[in-house]
Order: structure tokens, then C-alpha cells, then sequence
């Protein structure tokens, strides 16, 4: 101890003092910090053939801050022309189908500024909202899949991934790579998971 202290004692991690002076044992106080977490999962109903070589596909996705923290600017993409690759199909999506809620604050979900095509604009949420701990999003679109031909309609599953994550600031939720499906995660990410 330095010259001259006449007491001296260690905290230790408690809100109240012990009964006596001294009369507790020297314990470091944890500090923990939580990280942010999310989950995202996605369902496609099944086709509808509206025409000998389009279909409508209906897609349900849901992403959930699964931490005890707040969940800042929370994002997921969708590259439908990274899934509808094979056939060189022409891609939309089917006009009203398209909905983004959350059962807890229908403000919590914002649709993006440019809408989702799937094609040049994969940002399925604005990207600049927060969700709570616990917190869930519901996104909900048709996608139209018009096939030049019969004869170019994949007989092969057609596989879909979609990307969640969180970010510092407003959040682009980063690329897909159309041709190969690489999903680069966006500048400044802090938690993501796929679909």
C-alpha cells in the first residue's frame, strides 16, 4: 500500500456493504457486452404455371433480431437473378404482391426507396431501422418467371438464398454476384446470417 494510507480495502461485486469493515472478499465487477445477432428464414409456396412458360413463385421471409440488443439498421437481400439463372427467364414482380411488416410496430419494416426487382434492386427494407431484441420483420413478394420457351424451363431445383445483417449507418446489405450468387457482405457490417 502507498506511505501513509491508514485503510485500504478492494470492491468487490456487490450493491450492498458487508456488515464489518473488511469483512467481504475482494471480487472484480464483469462488465459483459452483448453483440448484435439476427436470423432470417424463407419459404417459397409453390409455382403457379400462369402460362406455358411463366410462373409465379410466392416467397415468405422473416428476419428476427435474436439478441438482447438493439439490432441498428437491419437489411436483407434477395438475388432472384442469381437463383433464376438457367433458361434466361425475364424476372418481375408481381404488381401489390410485395409487403414488409412487423407485428409489434408496422413502422419497424420500411419497404426500400427504389422497389425491389429481385434484378438491379435486391434491398428487400430501407435499411435504416432498428429492431428491438426480439423484434421480427415479415416480407412477402411474387416473383413472375417468364422462360423464353418450354424447352428452356430448368427440370433442376432452383435454389434461392437471401442475406440479413446489421450495420453502423444506413445499409445497402451488400451483393450478390448475379452470375455466380457470391454474396459480398456490406461496408461497416456487424451481424449477418443467411437464408
Amino acid at each position: 500500500p502507498p506511505v501513509g494510507v491508514l485503510a485500504r480495502d478492494d470492491s468487490t461485486n456487490s450493491p450492498t456493504l458487508p456488515a464489518t469493515a473488511n469483512g467481504d472478499t475482494a471480487l472484480p465487477t464483469p462488465v459483459s457486452f452483448s453483440p448484435q445477432a439476427l436470423d432470417v428464414v424463407k419459404s417459397a409456396g409453390a409455382p403457379v404455371q400462369t402460362a406455358p412458360a411463366t410462373f409465379e413463385v410466392p416467397y415468405t421471409l422473416v428476419v428476427k433480431n435474436t439478441s438482447n440488443v438493439v439490432d441498428t439498421n437491419v437489411q436483407v437481400v434477395d438475388s432472384l437473378s442469381a437463383t433464376y439463372s438457367a433458361g434466361s427467364p425475364v424476372i418481375t414482380i408481381k404488381a401489390a404482391s410485395y409487403s414488409a411488416n412487423a407485428p409489434t410496430s408496422a413502422a419497424a419494416c420500411a419497404a426500400p426507396t427504389s422497389a425491389f426487382d429481385g434484378v438491379t434492386n435486391i434491398a428487400l427494407l430501407k435499411g435504416d431501422f432498428n429492431l428491438a431484441a426480439g423484434e421480427q420483420c415479415s416480407i412477402k413478394f411474387t416473383a413472375v418467371i417468364t422462360y423464353p420457351s418450354l424447352t428452356a424451363v430448368p427440370t433442376a431445383a432452383q435454389n434461392n438464398t437471401a442475406y440479413a445483417s446489421t450495420n453502423i449507418g444506413a445499409n445497402t446489405g451488400g451483393t450478390i454476384n448475379p452470375a455466380t450468387g457470391l454474396f459480398t457482405p456490406p461496408a461497416g457490417g456487424i451481424a449477418q446470417d443467411a437464408s
